[in-house]
């Protein structure tokens, strides 16, 4: 280490004990001594890494109601830090279950858009300043007539779309420019619109199609083991119910219900915290529909987040905590049941001059 760099990180040490201290004395409270420890260790090039004070800066924030802050501090350190990825592992989910006991799940939603914008797309409208929150244990219905930028949600949640205002964080972590693929890092899963182009390759075998979730998390170069993905997708697939004859035989020879059932037999696994969920029922039997709706339900009970985008009503109505409506990319209303399809219907069409407030019971 250079002389000059040695000397600018004794002297961040030193502030830092200065601002413990005034912090002990109750000088500062917790939040003023997060914001001060976070001027240093973004002023003092030699302490952009170091370890100890990330975790000190992430505990305050914690503690002064920062938790979203709080962990993306520890996530990035476990990062940046791999010989340290035990231990912080350890403080995440401690933070994370705190986080989640005393009724404090809805500091950290398992999806938040802020704002949300995006440019014109040929899949619909852009999102206009879309505010839309999910909770974990929650299922957020997104209802309004098809076309109406309901696709570019999807896409922008998924990554697929660039925001060009707004942000959207998810768990905690702000997520905003990152890819398909950290996002998926991060517990999110889609169910696609359309089933048999987006969601499966229909010439694939089953197996093939069921590892793909595996194949794209790890390593670009590693073996790959056809026969123990086989064993695995196997055994995915019968948990699900899903009739097959063979993992070896396409995609396309199965059902609509069973080739569903295999895009949630991939999607919806113990790491899943937001699931988002388009037209999930479509062109579906009773039987499917039904089963459908209790994996949903099962993952909510689980504490996951889901997103039900539909133009079925009765669908949204039947498994929704709550029902958004969105018209021309915008959202123009939210609904709790008892639901007023009266008053949905309106701002489905733009026709309530209510449409943009809180329809309560």
């Amino acid at each position: 280490m250079l002389a000059n760099d040695h000397d600018q990180l004794n002297r961040a040490r030193a502030a830092w004990r200065a601002v413990d201290l005034r912090l002990a004395t109750g000088k500062i409270d917790t939040k003023q001594a997060a914001d001060a420890l976070d001027k240093l260790l973004y002023a003092w090039r030699g302490d952009q890494r170091d370890l100890a004070l990330r975790v000190r800066l992430a505990d305050l924030r914690a503690q002064s109601g920062g938790w979203r802050a709080a962990l993306s501090l520890l996530r990035e350190a476990e990062v940046d830090f791999p010989d340290q990825a035990t231990d912080i592992a350890n403080r995440l989910r401690v933070t994370f279950s705190t986080l989640l006991s005393d009724d404090g799940a809805d500091k950290l939603p398992a999806l938040e858009l802020l704002g949300a914008a995006t440019r014109a797309t040929p899949d619909g409208p852009p999102l206009a300043d879309v505010d839309l929150t999910v909770g974990h244990g929650e299922i957020v219905g997104i209802a309004g007539v098809e076309g109406n930028g309901q696709r570019t949600l999807v896409n922008a949640i998924a990554g697929l779309c660039a925001l060009s205002a707004g942000r959207l964080n998810c768990g905690g972590r702000d997520l905003t420019r990152t890819s398909l693929l950290e996002r998926r890092g991060h517990g999110l899963r889609i169910i696609p619109f359309e089933r048999n182009v987006e969601g499966l390759s229909l010439s694939s075998a089953l197996w093939q199609n069921w590892s793909a979730r595996l194949l794209v998390a790890g390593r670009q170069l590693r073996l790959v083991d056809p026969q123990r993905l086989r064993g695995l997708c196997r055994s995915a697939l019968e948990r699900w119910s899903v009739r097959f004859a063979s993992v070896d035989q396409p995609a396309g020879a199965l059902s609509g219900g069973n080739a569903q059932k295999t895009i949630f037999a991939r999607e919806i696994d113990d790491d899943a915290m937001l699931i988002v969920a388009a037209q999930p029922t479509r062109g579906l039997d009773i039987a499917a529909t039904a089963f459908v709706w209790a994996a949903l339900r099962a993952a909510r009970e689980r504490g996951c987040g889901v997103l039900v985008i539909s133009s079925d009503l009765d669908e949204l109505f039947d498994i929704s905590d709550r029902v958004v409506v969105m018209l021309s990319g915008r959202i123009v209303g939210e609904f709790c049941a008892p639901y007023d399809l009266g008053a949905i219907g309106a701002a489905m069409t733009g026709a309530s001059s209510a449409a943009l407030t809180l329809a309560t019971p």
